[in-house]
């Protein structure tokens, strides 16, 4: 039932609707999920959407791949850094 409700959970969220992250297994509340992020966010949004489904307790692994060359796209100034 709570791989169920985790699956539910991916599906309503657009951006992991579509995604390659998929809930593997679910033992006591325990879960593993596995399959490929498109990018870091992705990642993390995953982990945070099934760990905030009712009746998860933790994550035993979280064997979830993410893509190269996506992680960080933007053109920022790190924090501290000068000209």
């Amino acid at each position: 039932m709570v791989k169920e409700r985790i699956e539910f959970a991916f599906k309503k969220n657009r951006s992991l609707a579509k995604s390659d992250v998929h809930v593997a297994s679910v033992n006591k509340g325990v879960v593993l999920l596995s399959g490929d992020a498109a990018d870091i966010v992705e990642h993390l949004r995953a982990i945070e959407t099934a760990y905030l489904v009712k009746g998860v307790r933790g994550f035993d692994a979280i064997v979830l791949t993410v893509r190269a060359g996506r992680a960080c796209q933007r053109n920022q100034t790190p924090a501290g850094a000068r000209d």
